[in-house]
């Protein structure tokens, strides 16, 4: 993950802008806040579930493609080391 703290304004302004947008998207904040939460608790990743769905109380997010573990594990080493 990459410290937010240590990035210009126009990028935290831009993040700001997108988080804004994917909350009202999905009904606010606290849905987004659930989504978040229920794909964090779910294992192995929600990304490879065969069923292409994740679901908090109130929102439900599908997909058409099932993402294999070895691409999983590449965009979390990714993340770790931006």
């Amino acid at each position: 993950m990459c410290n937010f703290n240590k990035l210009s304004n126009e990028a935290k302004a831009s993040i700001h802008l997108f988080m804004t947008k994917a909350a009202h998207s999905v009904g606010g904040s606290n849905f987004l806040l659930a989504l978040l939460e229920a794909m964090k608790s779910k294992q192995p990743h929600p990304l490879m579930f065969k069923a292409c769905q994740i679901s908090s109380n109130n929102t439900i997010i599908k997909w058409n493609k099932v993402i294999f573990k070895d691409k999983v594990d590449l965009i979390q080493t990714d993340f770790s080391n931006a």
